[in-house]
């Protein structure tokens, strides 16, 4: 069964995202993809040094600027 790994961000933040993916990257199990959203805050010239986005299990989603997240019904 294939595992989505769904990871969101926004602002300038995507020093998170080089810090975290090596790790996510390292991982025993298989079948799993990683998805980093965000909220359309980050330009391409950020994101250059992150090789790593370049990996076949990496999708990253620039969402246009101004998204809000929802609020979880149980919550």
């Amino acid at each position: 069964m294939k595992v989505s790994l769904l990871l969101t961000f926004y602002g300038n933040r995507y020093y998170q995202l080089k810090r975290s993916l090596p790790f996510l990257l390292n991982q025993t199990y298989e079948d799993y993809e990683i998805i980093f959203l965000d909220d359309g805050r980050i330009s391409e010239n950020d994101l250059s040094p992150i090789d790593l986005l370049d990996h076949p299990k990496v999708k990253y989603v620039s969402l246009r600027e101004g998204v809000v997240p929802i609020r979880s019904p149980n919550n």
